[in-house]
């Protein structure tokens, strides 16, 4: 607040201790600022009748048993991906679930760790999905490609999403046949902590 000179902000976390609350009343005192401190709870509480409930009795903490009330996306590694599924060989293509939605590659495998993209794609509809995506890729064009990697999107990620995370990936590939020798950065420490190889576990 101080770097950008704001005099109210504020302050969301699953629960506060007291030293909070008497930090922010000191704020308030000596240097003028509104802080307010904002739980999870608080938020949620509104359409979810047992949190509500439960907020009346313990206002500031939220129940571990409690946790299936809040949207995957706010307990995930990351907001847009909900999982993924990488380097999988072609003929896994049927274990994918239909109607799954997300982003795509298409690989050649040329060896044991590497391995070109030859496409990405997107699947933002449900009737077809990536499945469905990838049974046509298959007919059309399957003696082109070995491998494949998804990455499926959570339910409020719209089209117009999904739309922008493969027209980012298109454009960083658009002049270039080839994965990138130069890119340092090689993977995504996040993706990988989402990611769930065995499809038949999806």
């Amino acid at each position: 607040m101080r770097r950008v000179e704001a005099q109210s902000g504020t302050i969301v976390a699953f629960s506060f201790t007291r030293g909070a609350y008497e930090e922010v009343a000191r704020a308030r005192m000596d240097e003028g600022l509104e802080i307010a401190l904002v739980t999870v709870i608080d938020l949620l509480a509104k359409r979810s009748p047992r949190l509500l409930k439960y907020k009346e009795k313990e206002p500031n903490s939220l129940p571990s048993a409690l946790f299936d009330e809040l949207p995957l996306w706010c307990l995930s590694e990351l907001k847009c991906i909900k999982r993924c599924a990488e380097f999988r060989p072609k003929e896994e293509w049927r274990l994918v679930p239909r109607k799954t939605r997300g982003i795509y590659a298409l690989l050649e495998r040329l060896s044991k760790n590497r391995y070109n993209v030859v496409y990405v794609g997107k699947a933002v509809g449900t009737k077809r999905g990536i499945r469905g995506r990838l049974k046509k890729h298959l007919d059309d064009k399957g003696k082109m490609w070995s491998h494949f990697s998804i990455y499926e999107v959570y339910e409020n990620i719209d089209e117009e999403q999904v739309d922008e995370l493969e027209g980012l990936f298109r454009h960083i590939y658009r002049k270039d046949p080839r994965a990138n020798p130069l890119n340092l950065q090689r993977g995504f420490k996040k993706l990988r902590k989402v990611r769930v190889n065995n499809l038949r576990k999806w």
